[in-house]
């Protein structure tokens, strides 16, 4: 059998065999579910924020990968096809989450880190969160005000092929 995925990252694969197997499983259950539908849906399938491209020249990039595997995959697919591009980074992170963990797996591809704290009472503050990544890193790290503060900061230093990736949890 032949899919397409429009998804990106290597990861989708491993989904998309996962969907597959449960709907061949529905199949053999009785469900009527003819393999062309299958591929058509496999192909229309959508997964918005995650690792989603929403524009170019400059490449921005949003991602709800907050734990470690969802950084892992974002950190491959980028390593694997912006290698060697300017990658600036904007996050924030919960207080409660391996801010030192997920720090170290995608700021050694990175150029910039921009902090910022969402809206929320579990966020880690920017200062803070920049201090970490300062002990981490030796690259660019700016903690700004607001989030709306650091896609400002973000777009005025980013020039037609560079890459910018605005990433955090999903609320």
């Amino acid at each position: 059998y032949k899919f397409k995925i429009n998804m990106p990252g290597r990861i989708q694969i491993y989904n998309a065999v996962t969907a597959y197997y449960a709907l061949k499983e529905l199949t053999a259950k009785g469900f009527n579910i003819p393999y062309d539908v299958m591929q058509a849906e496999m192909s229309r399938a959508k997964m918005p924020a995650r690792i989603e491209h929403i524009s170019s020249d400059p490449d921005v990039f949003i991602d709800g990968g907050h734990n470690v595997d969802g950084i892992k995959n974002l950190t491959n697919y980028l390593s694997k096809y912006y290698n060697g591009r300017k990658i600036t980074f904007i996050t924030g992170m919960m207080s409660d989450k391996d801010i030192e963990g997920s720090l170290k797996i995608f700021l050694p591809i990175a150029n910039t880190f921009i902090s910022a704290a969402p809206n929320q009472a579990r966020a880690k503050n920017a200062e803070d969160l920049a201090a970490i990544a300062r002990s981490l890193f030796n690259g660019n790290v700016i903690a700004a005000p607001s989030v709306e503060d650091a896609l400002k900061i973000a777009f005025n230093s980013l020039k037609d092929h560079d890459v910018l990736v605005i990433m955090g949890s999903l609320f």
